[in-house]
């Protein structure tokens, strides 16, 4: 179960399954979210949330937040820019070593796994859930990891066929742009 203390309103929420999102209505709007599954809290100041510690059995600060209180992500040395092409040749050499290629799939079965990440991403937005975050394993989820694995399907699928990824991209990219706009005057 996942709780916190809302030290603005002195309200204890509990967020007793996974989808069990719980928000108080003071100023500060602290929320937690993920029952067993994950812990997701959040306010408009992070100071005030305190997460519940089981081991603990208290209330603990589980941030450590800079003077400006917003989080930071820390910056790694620089990695030398890949080419789409590389990417798309590692992401095929990693299924291949997980075994994904042990059985050769017709390109109707890769269109739907590609296809079920998009729904996948269409399920986070519909279930409310933050666009990216990290479940109690460690996992990233949300709306853009699964967006990415749908990514990751679609480079693994041009990696086995041998496809130029880079190429196809530029190409229709330089096409789309010399289209009229809304072509065809679609609504979508």
């Amino acid at each position: 179960m996942a709780k916190i203390l809302c030290t603005v309103c002195g309200k204890i929420l509990e967020s007793k399954s996974r989808h069990d999102f719980q928000q108080c209505q003071c100023e500060n709007e602290s929320f937690v979210d993920g029952g067993g599954d994950y812990t997701r809290v959040g306010g408009k100041d992070l100071n005030s949330v305190f997460v519940w510690n089981e081991k603990t059995e208290k209330f603990e600060f589980p941030f450590i937040l800079p003077e400006d209180k917003s989080l930071k992500i820390k910056e790694e040395s620089p990695k030398p820019n890949k080419t789409i092409n590389a990417i798309v040749s590692e992401i095929h050499e990693t299924a291949k070593t997980k075994g994904w290629w042990d059985l050769i799939r017709s390109p109707l079965e890769i269109h739907a796994l590609i296809h079920s990440e998009i729904s996948e991403a269409t399920e986070e937005v519909r279930e409310h859930k933050e666009d990216y975050y990290l479940d109690s394993k460690g996992k990233p989820c949300g709306e853009t990891t699964e967006l990415i694995d749908a990514f990751i399907r679609i480079a693994d699928y041009f990696g086995y066929m041998g496809w130029d990824f880079e190429k196809v991209l530029q190409e229709k990219m330089q096409y789309n742009n010399s289209r009229p706009y809304r072509h065809g005057n679609k609504k979508f």
